[in-house]
This record gives C-alpha cells, sequence and structure tokens, in this order.
C-alpha cells in the first residue's frame, strides 16, 4: 500500500469549497463533515489540556524547591525525546496542522521542566537517578527503525523518515514512563509527583487520538490506510494511557499507605500506654 499524505488537509482554498472556511484559514485544514468537525474540536480540547499538563507538576516542583527525589531524570529526558521526534515526523510526514502545533508546544514545556529539573538538581547538589531502561528503551527504538519488513511503500525519502522516527517518538513515549514507575516503587511514595499532570495526560492522549481517528476526508484511501498513516502518533498517545493509569494508582495506592502507617505509628503509643 502507497503512504498517503493528508493530501485533503492542504492546498487552495477552492480545494476546500464544501469545508469550514474559518478552520481552513487558520489551521490550513480542510474539514468537511460533521464527524471531522467534531474531530477538530477533539484536537483544540488536547491542545487546552496540554497546555495545563506540565503546569501542576512545575508549581509541585517550585512549592517543594526540588524535584530530582521524586521525578525520574529518564522519564523527562525521554518525554523529551519522544516529543522530538514526533514533531520532527510531523513535519516530513505533513500531519495536520493542529497535530504539528502541539508537538511544537510539548517540546518547549519540555525543555521548561528540564531546566526547573537541573537547576534544582544543582542547587540541592543531588545527582540525577539512572536506569537501565532507558538503554532498553533505545535498542528497542533502533530495532524499529531497522525492521525491514514493513507493510508500507513511501512516496518519498522524507516521508518515510518522517515515519519511522514516529515510530521511534512512540518507543520514547513508552520508555518515557517506566523509570518513573520503577523510581516510585523503589522509594514507596510518589511525594513530589502530582497526579493532575497524569490525569490531565490521559484526557489530553485520549482525545488527542479521537480527534485524529475523525478526522479521516474522504481523498479516495481506505480508513485502514488512514489508521497506518497515522499510527506511529496513535499509537505513542493511546499506548502511554495504561502507563499514566499505573502511575494516577501509585500516587493513590502508595500514599494510602503511608497514611496507614502513620496512623499506626500515632495510634501505637496509645495502644501500649493502655
Amino acid at each position: 500500500m502507497g503512504f498517503q499524505s493528508n493530501l485533503s488537509a492542504f492546498g487552495n482554498e477552492t480545494d476546500c469549497e464544501d469545508g469550514v472556511k474559518w478552520i481552513f484559514t487558520v489551521f490550513n485544514q480542510c474539514v468537511r463533515s460533521p464527524v471531522e468537525i467534531w474531530g477538530f474540536y477533539l484536537g483544540l480540547f488536547s491542545i487546552i489540556c496540554w497546555f495545563f499538563v506540565y503546569l501542576p507538576q512545575l508549581y509541585e516542583n517550585y512549592k517543594r524547591g526540588r524535584c530530582d527525589d521524586a521525578l525520574s531524570i529518564w522519564f523527562l529526558l525521554f518525554w523529551l525525546l519522544g516529543d522530538a521526534a514526533n514533531l520532527t515526523g510531523c513535519f516530513l510526514t505533513h500531519q495536520f496542522p493542529i497535530q504539528t502545533m502541539t508537538a511544537i508546544y510539548y517540546v518547549i514545556m519540555d525543555v521548561a521542566i528540564i531546566g526547573q529539573f537541573f537547576y534544582y538538581a544543582f542547587k540541592n547538589a543531588q545527582n540525577p537517578d539512572f536506569s537501565s531502561v532507558a538503554a532498553a528503551s533505545i535498542v528497542s527504538g533502533i530495532y524499529i527503525t531497522q525492521t525491514e519488513n514493513r507493510p508500507f511503500r513511501f512516496d518519498t525519502s522524507s516521508q518515510e523518515a518522517g515515519y519511522i522516527i514516529g515510530l521511534l517518538s512512540s518507543v520514547f513515549y513508552l520508555g518515557s514512563r517506566l523509570p518513573q514507575i520503577i523510581m516510585n516503587f523503589k522509594r514507596g511514595k510518589t511525594d513530589g509527583v502530582h497526579p493532575f499532570t497524569f490525569l490531565l495526560a490521559v484526557i489530553a492522549n485520549f482525545a488527542y487520538a479521537f480527534s485524529v481517528l475523525m478526522s479521516k476526508n474522504d481523498d479516495g484511501s481506505s480508513y485502514e490506510e488512514f489508521i497506518m498513516d497515522h499510527l506511529p502518533w496513535l499509537t505513542g498517545s493511546l499506548g502511554t494511557v495504561a502507563l499514566d493509569f499505573t502511575i494516577l494508582l501509585q500516587c493513590l495506592c502508595l500514599n494510602k499507605l503511608n497514611y496507614d502507617e502513620i496512623d499506626d505509628e500515632e495510634d501505637a503509643p496509645l495502644l501500649s500506654n493502655s
């Protein structure tokens, strides 16, 4: 099957006479059917969610005056690598403009939170943690990019490169959560990890994925081809949802265990005295 670009999403205004004018004018994306319109609004909702995703964690780091004891540096770095690869893939494969704009914002906020991490790490003279999971993720990414038995044919080398980079971004996204999950288990607590960051990430990823799924134009290609064209980005968004849920459960369960232990320690003297 051929690699299909989003040709119906770009072009002259005459190619989108039956589409929503303001969306085409502002975002250069041709949206025609009610399903595509709702998909576009879901994409906007996803951007709004992502705008707020980093803010709770940034504030939590500022309030505590540190974050190197709570956040895995590999989680942050692999998140940045995933977003950078995602952005590059969006440019090379001509993804929807709303996808590209969201990817740009991801990278900016990644740099901000990583800069905050190293600022507090050096300020508090702490060494950031390292994990063997990172090496495993890199090996997995190399394996995916070197796999030759892909069921695709690409029109241009830039499209092929963009698709491979998109696959690599999904590997980075999936690999980024694992060091943080492991670090939370090792610490036995999630102090310093703000649950709202991961809750908003889950909501944003769902909205983003469904906005793409609902944006299929009538360009002559099948829906299966459309899904395969966007598979790296769908995998990167939906694939991390389960891992983000795991971190949310850690925030709930590990914190509850710590509270129960504190209550037991406070009750112990009373019981012994009685």
